[in-house]
């Protein structure tokens, strides 16, 4: 846990999401829980990410004619507060994190928030690009590569 944002952190967390930004200030905004100028840390973001990652799975099942129940039972199981938080750990995001200081440690909603604060950081970033935010996804594992056909 970070109470500090470092240089290192964005380029620890842009190898795990195979994402290079343009804009910096997007990746540490991702990565802080708040700031004496944004009470609400990272929550905008989150927002945006967790309707891209909606609109991806949608997209998705779309393409592959999915039934829409299908559709939204990967979307519930693969971006579930339960998976996201276990993504997030097992990427080890706790030590990128810049937190309050009156925070002890990484609460599950802490970390879920910022797993889809990247996800979102990645949309505005790369201009709404989805393919860039699916790769993301894939990298970070909240979707599963396909195989060419």
């Amino acid at each position: 846990m970070a109470y500090i944002y470092s240089p290192e952190h964005s380029q620890a967390v842009m190898v795990i999401l195979g994402y290079t930004f343009q804009n910096l200030v997007l990746l540490r905004r991702a990565l802080e829980t708040w700031s004496l100028g944004s009470p609400h840390g990272n929550k905008p973001l989150a927002l945006v990410g967790d309707r891209a990652i909606a609109m991806i799975f949608s997209l998705d099942g779309y393409l592959k004619n999915a039934t829409c129940g299908n559709t939204t039972q990967l979307l519930n199981s693969r971006s579930s507060n339960k998976t996201l938080h276990s993504l997030g750990c097992r990427h080890g995001l706790e030590r990128y994190l810049v937190l309050n200081p009156s925070q002890s440690n990484v609460s599950i909603d802490t970390m879920v928030n910022t797993v889809e604060a990247l996800i979102g950081a990645v949309f505005i970033d790369s201009g709404f690009d989805l393919d860039a935010v699916k790769a993301a996804m894939i990298n970070f594992g909240i979707m599963e590569a396909q195989p060419q056909e």
